[in-house]
């Protein structure tokens, strides 16, 4: 087997004007959206990152088996961070290749 990730980073924080209607509507197209302050008919909104795991048959022919994308609380655990960025997707690929860690922990529930 052989694993990749792919990493996405959060938005930058950006103004909304409109109303509550609107502000609904645009969060519901864009879940990955939040908001972070305001009010009144202007909100501050930003995005959160991700990142997945993929799991291929092999490096040449990248047959892709499986995915995830796992708990950033289960990242931060295993990394002992508060802050999840992208190398923390690499660290995982890495040590799935290597064999340190298995596939199957990061689709386990945390607790």
């Amino acid at each position: 087997m052989f694993y990749d990730y792919e990493y996405y980073p959060a938005q930058p924080k950006t103004l909304f004007q409109g109303t509550g209607a609107e502000l609904a509507k645009k969060l519901k197209a864009n879940p990955q959206l939040f908001i972070v302050g305001g009010g009144n008919g202007s909100w501050v909104l930003a995005g959160y990152s991700f990142g997945r795991i993929y799991e291929f048959d092999n490096e040449s022919s990248r047959t892709l088996i499986r995915s995830v994308t796992p708990s950033k609380d289960l990242i931060r655990l295993m990394h002992n961070k508060t802050k999840v960025t992208e190398k923390d997707y690499q660290v995982i690929a890495e040590d799935l290749n290597s064999g340190k860690l298995s596939f199957d922990e990061l689709t386990k529930p945390l607790y």
